[in-house]
């Protein structure tokens, strides 16, 4: 429910609108006749009491909005001379009106907006590499097919081949995916790098938002090829609900419509999200996002990359060895994590000679000319070493310090104080994501493929068939091999046309007797027939149910080649299709 005073704060800005129209300040006063309008209809909403009352209201809102419609006009135009109040427009000046193209150039409120985005564009490079990026080969390859490539090999990307318009990076924080789009903006050369956030698309004025999101898409594509880069994506973009306001149900429909809407030509245009909240961003923008990389915690390599590549050049007395030491003890850090670690090691110097109480004198390099040796330097030391002067730093000249170098004490003293910043429960739920909708970084392509995988589950299933007693005639073509291991036990090969592998059981005493000594003759040969009814029985239920398995994955078979082309179904979706093909025929069965 609003406040009493809308309506009153609506007499306010309409007056204030009329003042500004009478001293000629047509654009302010544009503004505030439709400021005071959105005002009016909020009051006849929720404050006006009675009909007689909203009628007046609204019939003052006519008049606002008409006088504002002749402003407008009257900007568009350039006119010198004002309009009259109460005078509209001649046929003359409407026929005038209709025949010329009203440019967007000349709009006033859309240079407005798109000033306030000329700051979203990256002039400055980041000097961010892809030699800078510890990993992640999946996502830089994936990037450099969407952004590199075209600019370089622009006669590749003709015809149906076209160039990703839509990436979605998603992990855990501090892995690295700000850091991607700073190498994205550092090494496409030739782009126009856009780096928005919400804050950039936001605004407090009705209907405002999505014009600052119509103007990005507009912008980028005037100045295409170019690359916007919307960090924090979840934040603008998540799920459609019953409970969210009705402007950011709009901004999310302005959205859609500017990355793939009727009319939205996005050549050349690469929008690039980042999220650590996949899961809740709108099914419709996640599809839009064509690829979805995951970009994971770094492994151990990637880690012993990263100290070395966050020490740098700074003196160090570590070997390779107590690198490789800690990338193993930081398991689970992100990179930001680790970052974190070697920026407090490299402190650990200067806390150093901050609490010395005695320095020695050293050589080494001056601290002004590194190709000066100096022989004067002063380093902190413990008071019983040879050669200790008592003193602090305060007393110590500025240009007389050698620098300590980082040793691995420095380091484990800060990996002990650094604790992970990444929730357990984010993984688990980043890794569902993954499975269900994602791509690994990381990962290289699979040595098996998609219909081959299919090939070698069938088979399989073919050759542990055999170890039931299921007959199967043999071709030409059809070799008589092992099944996969875990199928059969090791060293027992299957028996074809048995009721069930070999069991090489201990050879019993004679002299001992069994449990079948005291029985009847014939009742021994009743047991011997029950039991030879019983495999039977089993073989022909186990041959009845491999066949319709061998149906099953000649249909999953047919299905592959219809897939499109771009369409690569990882090992888990074939399991998971596979388990639906046996669990129907399991049904079917036993039914």
């Amino acid at each position: 429910m609003a406040s009493g005073s809308t309506l009153q704060k609506a007499i306010d800005i309409v007056t204030k609108a009329t003042e500004e129209d009478r001293n000629k300040n047509y654009e302010e006063a544009l503004r505030l006749y439709e400021h005071g309008v959105e005002y009016f209809l909020h009051a006849i909403k929720y404050e006006a009491q009675g009909d007689k009352a909203k009628d007046s209201i609204r019939a003052k809102c006519l008049q606002y909005l008409d006088r504002a419609e002749k402003l407008k006009t009257y900007l568009k135009k350039g006119k010198k001379k004002p309009v009259k109040d109460g005078d509209g427009a001649s046929k003359e000046d409407k026929a005038k009106s209709n025949e010329s193209s009203d440019s967007d150039s000349d709009d006033p409120e859309k240079k407005k907006l798109q000033a306030k985005l000329e700051g979203a564009i990256i002039v400055e490079k980041p000097h961010v590499k892809w030699s800078d990026v510890a990993g992640l080969e999946g996502a830089k390859t994936a990037l450099k097919e969407a952004v590199i490539l075209p600019i370089k090999f622009p006669h590749l990307f003709t015809g149906k081949r076209m160039p990703w318009k839509g990436i979605l990076l998603f992990g855990p924080p501090g892995t690295g995916k700000s850091y991607l789009a700073k190498a994205v903006a550092t090494e496409a050369n030739n782009s126009t790098f856009f780096s928005v956030s919400s804050s950039d698309l936001v605004s407090k004025w009705l209907g405002e938002s999505e014009k600052l999101v119509k103007n990005l898409f507009e912008l980028a594509r005037a100045h295409k090829p170019s690359i916007v880069f919307i960090d924090e994506v979840d934040s603008l973009c998540s799920s459609r609900s019953d409970n969210e306001s009705e402007s950011a149900r709009r901004i999310k429909t302005e959205f859609l419509v500017q990355m793939q809407g009727v009319g939205s030509d996005n050549d050349g245009v690469l929008v690039l999200g980042a999220t650590n909240t996949p899961w809740i961003l709108d099914s419709a923008i996640r599809r839009r996002f064509e690829k979805r990389i995951y970009i994971p915690l770094p492994d151990e390599h990637a880690r012993l990359v990263m100290f070395k590549i966050h020490l740098g050049n700074t003196a160090h007395t570590m070997t390779e060895a107590n690198l490789r030491e800690l990338a193993s003890k930081t398991d689970g850090f992100s990179g930001s994590d680790i970052s974190i670690v070697v920026r407090d090691a490299l402190m650990q110097p200067v806390r150093k000679v901050q609490t010395a109480t005695h320095f020695k004198r050293v050589s080494g390099p001056s601290p002004v000319d590194k190709q000066t040796i100096c022989d004067d330097l002063l380093v902190p030391c413990s008071p019983g070493d040879a050669g200790a002067i008592e003193m602090t730093w305060v007393d110590l000249p500025g240009d007389k310090l050698f620098e300590p170098p980082v040793t691995m004490n420095d380091m484990l003293k800060s990996l002990a104080s650094t604790k992970p910043t990444v929730n357990e429960d984010d993984m688990k739920k980043l890794d569902k994501f993954t499975e269900d909708f994602g791509q690994e970084a990381s990962s290289k392509p699979a040595s098996v493929g998609a219909e081959q995988m299919v090939y070698q589950m069938k088979d399989s299933m073919e050759l542990s068939s055999c170890a039931v007693g299921v007959r199967k005639p043999r071709t030409k073509s059809t070799a008589i091999c092992p099944p996969p291991h875990g199928h059969l036990p090791a060293g027992q090969p299957p028996v074809y046309g048995s009721a069930g592998p070999v069991r090489h059981r201990k050879q019993q005493d004679p002299t001992v007797p069994t449990e079948f000594s005291n029985l009847s003759r014939e009742e021994r040969r009743r047991r011997r027939r029950a039991t030879l009814k019983y495999r039977t029985a089993h073989a022909t239920r186990e041959r009845i149910r491999v066949e319709a398995f061998n149906v099953a994955f000649s249909e999953l078979r047919k299905l592959l080649p219809t897939l499109p082309p771009d369409k690569k179904l990882s090992k888990i979706e074939i399991l998971k299709l596979a388990i639906c093909y046996i669990s129907y025929l399991n049904h079917v069965l036993d039914a």
